[in-house]
């Protein structure tokens, strides 16, 4: 049991995690971690079962591959001039495109590395005009009052005059009314605004020409589609800089050009990297294995 504390007391150590985060992990609480780091916990044998399997999951978890940091591909810079764009600009902007191709990562970078940025992550059960405003509001850390009017005016008051921009990532959950919403918002609060997500928020967003989608549509300053069929050689080099061989990257090339996009191709390497086999027959055969681009 002495043993077994000491690695957890280099673990928290190495992590650089907080003793609150690392009881979350365990399953107890951090008064009951603190008091056993102390040597202040009453049998702390009855710990023991839940000490060793988090050990032995960080373990496993610090073998195997990581998933690389943040890549600036020839898409992302195209997601991130967007952003950036409306942001400086205080512009509404939309990209749309196939699924797996760093959108999200981009987000990530830019509110990583700017202030005044508001992501949102649309899903279905928050993609309603009082559940989207919630979310801003809380962003926002103004009072989630019940009257959507209040909840609207204490937004934009508190967004006018700022230099914030507004990404809602996954927009194509978005419904016509919502839509309009962010546009209020984008109008009165004079703030930057981009929607990013799939190829529905466009058709979405463009409303087949219809009047009633003309007063979005027409605001958008600045438009990019991104497809699987954009992500060039240049970009593979620089997501997997541990293979050098032609046909490797090639090979990988085909992959992130299909439908399963770089996403799919990051995780076959992964599993082929942690199957110690990353030459092009390892490939393959994980690419069989896993059932990517059949």
């Amino acid at each position: 049991m002495e043993q077994m504390i000491k690695r957890l007391e280099e673990q928290i150590k190495e992590s650089g995690e907080s003793q609150s985060s690392i009881s979350k992990k365990i399953g107890i609480s951090p008064a009951a971690l603190s008091q056993l780091l102390n040597g202040k916990y009453p049998n702390p044998q009855t710990l023991e079962s839940k000490i060793s399997d988090f050990l032995d999951m960080t373990e496993q978890v610090e073998r195997i591959a990581k998933r690389p940091d943040f890549v600036m591909t020839s898409l992302s810079k195209k997601v991130l001039d967007v952003i950036s764009y409306c942001h400086i600009q205080k512009d509404l902007g939309l990209v749309y495109g196939d699924a797996g191709i760093g959108k999200t990562e981009a987000i990530k970078e830019y509110e990583r590395e700017h202030s005044g940025v508001i992501v949102l992550r649309v899903s279905k059960a928050f993609s309603r005009e009082k559940s989207l405003l919630k979310m801003i509001a809380r962003k926002l850390k103004v009072a989630e009052n019940n009257k959507i009017e209040d909840m609207y005016m204490d937004c934009v008051e508190r967004l006018r005059g700022t230099d914030k921009v507004l990404i809602l990532d996954e927009a194509q959950h978005l419904p016509h009314s919502t839509i309009e919403l962010i546009r209020d918002i984008y109008d009165d609060a004079g703030i930057g605004v981009v929607f990013i997500g799939n190829h529905e928020v466009y058709r979405k967003m463009h409303g087949k020409g219809e009047a009633a989608f003309a007063q979005i549509f027409s605001r958008i300053a600045m438009r990019k589609c991104i497809l699987t069929s954009h992500v060039q050689m240049e970009d593979i080099k620089m997501l997997f800089p541990a293979l050098d061989g032609e046909v490797e990257l090639k090979f990988l090339l085909g992959i992130a050009q299909t439908k399963w996009g770089i996403r799919g191709s990051v995780n076959l390497f992964l599993n082929a990297s942690n199957n110690n086999d990353i030459t092009y027959k390892g490939l393959v055969g994980m690419a069989k294995y896993m059932g990517v681009g059949a």
